[in-house]
């Protein structure tokens, strides 16, 4: 499990166990400094607590079958475009902040489950949130390239193209981010890395 510019470097080398609208194409660079990493925060010990409870993974819907998912695309409401995209941005904020303890915060309780599922993995989570903001330097800063092909899945959830790009790289990241709705926001719950778009079917 990695993605989201392998999920931050693993998240800064401190958690090495980690493994707009579709209607309209793909969804352009994001607007500098509109959007904030504003979210309230995780909590060491939420995650430490979350890892207690968790179970041994297992393969999910869409990872398990990734084209049938992907065949499944519907229009979606506007609602879960624009939340979407809030999240995505908030993301990309938070990683160029390097505010981890927000960052995992947009991300469902599931998503650290299944990433933290011994002692081990979930103290090294916790350490990582525990350490205070450190903002990217500017050559280092995370983009938000794209959102597309936004699909709604048979379970509720809703599956996008992410490209992010992080300034290292000639080729920009490309992952398929699984969302789900909690509450009145969209937060992700799968990482597919390196997702190959020619694989989707079309729609």
């Amino acid at each position: 499990m990695c993605g989201l510019i392998c999920l931050a470097a693993l998240l800064t080398i401190g958690g090495g166990a980690w493994a707009r609208d579709s209607r309209a194409g793909a969804r352009q660079s994001s607007p500098p400094a509109v959007v904030r990493c504003d979210v309230p925060p995780r909590t060491p010990e939420f995650l430490l607590a979350l890892a207690e409870t968790a179970s041994p993974p297992a393969a999910s819907p869409a990872s398990s079958s990734t084209p049938a998912m992907a065949a499944s695309a519907s229009l979606l409401p506007e609602e879960a475009t624009e939340g979407i995209t809030l999240t995505m941005e908030r993301i990309t904020a938070c990683l160029n902040e390097g505010d981890f303890a927000r960052f995992t915060a947009l991300f469902t309780d599931a998503y650290w489950q299944r990433g933290s599922n011994d002692v081990e993995a979930a103290q090294v989570l916790a350490d990582v949130v525990s350490t205070p903001p450190a903002p990217l330097p500017v050559e280092k800063r995370v983009d938000l390239v794209a959102i597309r092909d936004m699909r709604s899945l048979a379970d509720g959830r809703v599956a996008a193209v992410v490209v992010l790009n992080d300034g290292h790289d000639a080729d920009p990241d490309l992952d398929l981010v699984v969302f789900e709705r909690v509450g009145e926001v969209w937060l992700i719950d799968e990482v597919i890395a390196d997702y190959d778009a020619s694989a989707t079917p079309a729609a």
